[in-house]
């Protein structure tokens, strides 16, 4: 195994997992702005960002009202609708 190894596999610190964390986000938003900007349809850098921003914002809501939601809820009552499948 090489030295890089245990970083890309997570075992080691997570500063480096967070940076690739951080890399990525910035690629997908800088590479989401421009696809908007550059569609042709009147929309400029500045309102594909606050679109995106917007898209982001959304995102971070739901996934923290499906989390509370996921942990409010029983394991065996999330399965109901199946119960009459068998």
């Amino acid at each position: 195994m090489c030295e890089w190894s245990i970083f890309l596999l997570g075992g080691g610190t997570t500063d480096f997992n967070v940076f690739l964390f951080s890399g990525a986000q910035v690629g997908v938003a800088t590479f989401a702005v421009n696809f908007m900007a550059n569609q042709g349809i009147g929309i400029d850098h500045s309102r594909a960002s606050e679109l995106f921003s917007y898209c982001q914002m959304t995102f971070t809501a739901g996934r923290y009202t499906y989390n509370e939601l996921v942990y409010s809820l029983e394991a065996a009552n999330l399965y109901w609708p199946l119960d009459s499948l068998a």
